[in-house]
């Protein structure tokens, strides 16, 4: 079963590592666990480094993973790093999470995610032209 392993804050993000095995009936509360993480750690950003977890999540599994987040937390910035195996293959996901106000990307390498958290503004949480 997929489990943090890691959860540490770095500034004003907060840097949860994962590992182990996925499925459906645990997405869920790992997803719960990290959202709790978040909010006890006032971060603005977070990003979790799921590259070690293996397994599949469908499409649909993914969409009702998104219903776990609330409202309250679409002012952060949540960068994913994920397997093969779990990476997205289109942007559905991160389209379906900018619609309810969140800004989520999914990644393959740790620095990209990195790179992409740092060019978001924390005034305004719009990206950088630069």
């Amino acid at each position: 079963m997929a489990r943090i392993t890691d959860a540490r804050i770095d500034g004003r993000r907060l840097v949860v590592t994962v590992s182990g095995a996925v499925n459906p009936a645990h997405a869920t509360d790992l997803v719960l666990a990290i959202r709790k993480k978040a909010l006890d750690s006032n971060a603005l950003q977070i990003l979790v480094d799921a590259s070690g977890v293996n397994g599949k999540i469908d499409t649909v599994e993914r969409l009702d993973l998104a219903d776990v987040l609330p409202p309250n937390l679409a002012d952060l910035q949540l960068a994913m790093v994920l397997s093969k195996d779990l990476l997205p293959t289109g942007t559905l996901a991160e389209g379906v999470a900018a619609r309810r106000g969140f800004r989520v990307r999914a990644f393959s390498d740790v620095d990209k995610a990195r790179q992409w958290l740092d060019i978001i503004r924390e005034d305004d949480g719009k990206e950088s032209p630069h």
